[in-house]
């Protein structure tokens, strides 16, 4: 405490606050200058280091002054809490429904899923049947999938080794064994041609934690036979998901995958919205499940049955990790190749119709022989009946 007097004969006292165990004070350890005039009453001394002091509560009118404080310091903090509380609700109801955030580990589906679609260090459970159909029975193993070396879909056969009955229980769900190992797959058309994995396997959760070539080689590859599919930017953006993915950045490859979805709906809005009567307004100031709603007649029906992909990646932007995202990209990754698939045909549809429409509106019924007749020439109708032979 400092204690100091000004010419006046106003005594100031610097008091170091600190909250109590009940609650009272401001709780920050703020530094409050508290002015008193003729302190000549004995209530100089500080007991102790609570807020407010015994000498403060003494005074009358000081009294008021620190229980005013304490009531405005917690309106204060009333206040801070609703806005925070209507700052995240207010996010929560732009990103759509939620999504319930789980640390639980995809199953393992398809040898071509875990291989080719899965990033790597992402983990899959196996259960003992995928075991021992990837471990045990390997001369009868194939894959289909993207061959880096020819550019385009061969099968694939396992080409090394299979593991034991034993080493199939000591590194499944129920062992405790632990192992790295590869497996190393060669195409059907060119023997010369390998795909080898380095993975790492523990109570039956398979990772990945290696490859040749390299994911983003056989991804990016891949995902040129998509590029027909988008425009410059979504297959820019496309490829850069990808990219990302591969190299472990799960939340920016869902920034541009977002991108892309949202780019569909609009320009399916912006082609229809003069033949609808839709405004502007109806659309861009609603939220993405109404605006696919308002659509929906115009979409892929993958994509109006499964609108909860919008939720999905804004949810990973603003809250999932990492690990979370890149587990279900490989997802997302099928499910937008799916939209983008279904939305190529139903323009190639639509382009169908309207070229047929044209063509049947632009019909003209041929005329009958008798009006054929009435409008030829004299020399037309000599030419029509004269008699072969004769001039």
């Amino acid at each position: 405490m400092q204690q100091g007097d000004n010419d006046h004969g106003v005594q100031r006292r610097t008091i170091l606050s600190h909250g109590t165990a009940d609650g009272v004070g401001n709780g920050f350890g703020e530094l409050r200058d508290v002015t008193l005039k003729n302190a000549a009453d004995g209530c100089g001394k500080v007991e102790g280091a609570l807020w407010p002091p015994l000498w403060i509560t003494q005074n009358s009118r000081l009294k008021r002054l620190a229980d005013r404080h304490t009531v405005c310091s917690f309106l204060r903090r009333c206040f801070s809490a609703v806005h925070s509380l209507i700052m995240r609700t207010f996010m929560i109801l732009l990103a759509g429904p939620s999504v319930p955030v789980t640390q639980s580990i995809s199953p393992y589906t398809t040898h071509e899923d875990f291989f080719f679609r899965t990033p790597p260090y992402t983990e899959l459970q196996m259960g003992k049947a995928h075991m021992q159909a990837l471990f045990t029975h390997v001369m009868g193993v194939k894959m289909d999938g993207y061959c880096p070396h020819c550019r385009q879909m061969r099968t694939f056969d396992r080409a090394n080794g299979s593991q034991t009955p034993d080493w199939i229980a000591a590194h499944g769900p129920e062992g405790e064994s632990a192992d790295l190992d590869s497996i190393s797959w060669k195409c059907t058309r060119h023997g010369n041609h390998r795909l080898i994995f380095e993975f790492h396997i523990y109570k039956g959760r398979l990772q990945k934690i290696g490859q040749w070539p390299s994911f983003a080689d056989i991804a990016l590859d891949e995902s040129k036979d998509y590029s027909k599919l988008l425009t410059k930017q979504d297959a820019a953006e496309f490829h850069k998901a990808i990219g990302l993915a591969a190299h472990n950045v799960g939340i920016g490859s869902y920034v541009y995958l977002r991108r892309i979805f949202e780019r569909i709906i609009v320009n399916r809005f912006e082609e229809f919205k003069a033949s609808e009567g839709w405004s502007n307004d109806q659309f861009y100031g609603g939220r993405m499940e109404d605006k696919i709603s308002l659509l929906k007649n115009h979409l892929p029906a993958f994509l109006v049955k499964n609108a909860r992909i919008y939720s999905i990646l804004s949810l990973g932007i603003h809250e999932l990790e990492e690990e979370q995202c890149l587990g279900f990209f490989r997802v997302l990754r099928q499910s937008l190749i799916l939209i983008l698939e279904q939305d190529k045909k139903l323009k190639e549809e639509l382009d169908l119709q309207k070229q047929l429409e044209k063509e049947i509106a632009g019909f003209e019924h041929p005329p009958k022989p008798e009006e054929k007749a009435s409008t030829m020439s004299l020399a037309e109708l000599g030419k029509a009946y004269s008699v072969p032979g004769k001039g």
